[in-house]
């Protein structure tokens, strides 16, 4: 997986032949990660494995870093109120067991992760 300052192993900048046309997904795009996702079940489909862990590990890095980097509603709106109400509920019972003792990034964190599990199990 890159960045702007640590190139990944597969660069698509260095790689790419000269005027040939690239599309560049970005954190702060709150599709990305799901678009990304998609590319590497598409790679698996054809055994390029390697790539796929790669673009896995990036969608990730993706979601992370939104949760890190831009405030929860910037994320967490796409999620149906029904999906939302289920994850706060999970978290006003998890914020009263004294044993978890959580930062905020790593609460927005578990939320998005909760709210997408929510989703996908109600087909959303």
């Amino acid at each position: 997986m890159g960045t702007k300052n640590n190139p990944g192993a597969y660069d698509c900048y260095d790689n790419a032949d000269p005027d040939e046309p690239m599309f560049t997904l970005l954190a702060r795009d709150r599709q990305a990660p799901d678009l990304i996702r998609e590319w590497a079940r598409v790679r698996i489909g054809i055994g390029d494995l390697e790539k796929a862990r790669e673009a896995g590990d990036c969608a990730h890095a993706m979601e992370r870093w939104r949760v890190e980097n831009r405030p929860r509603s910037e994320y967490y709106d796409v999620f149906s109120e029904r999906v939302k109400g289920k994850v706060e509920s999970l978290v006003c019972h998890l914020h009263s067991i004294p044993s978890i003792d959580l930062n905020e990034g790593t609460w927005n964190h578990f939320r998005l992760v909760a709210a997408q599990l929510f989703r996908d199990m109600e087909g959303q």
